[in-house]
């Protein structure tokens, strides 16, 4: 846990989300092509969407899923 808690520090001094960090680094090595990646509540749809949005990885009025089905 203490070294969870140094990764999330540096996170914070950096404004990047932990989520956003540990999405990262398996698609850092050379031999990761993918990551499939679950979620626990819908509202994790929403808000991940959203983070794509503001980095300008999804246009705004791109048609995404809808998490309420």
């Amino acid at each position: 846990m203490a070294k969870t808690r140094r990764i999330e520090a540096v996170c914070t001094q950096y404004d990047v989300p932990l989520k956003a960090a540990a999405l990262q680094f398996p698609l850092a090595h050379p031999a990761v092509q993918s990551l499939v990646v679950g979620i626990i509540a819908p509202t994790e749809v929403d808000q991940n969407l959203a983070a794509l949005r503001e980095g300008g990885l999804i246009e705004v009025a791109a048609p995404v899923p809808n998490a309420r089905g």
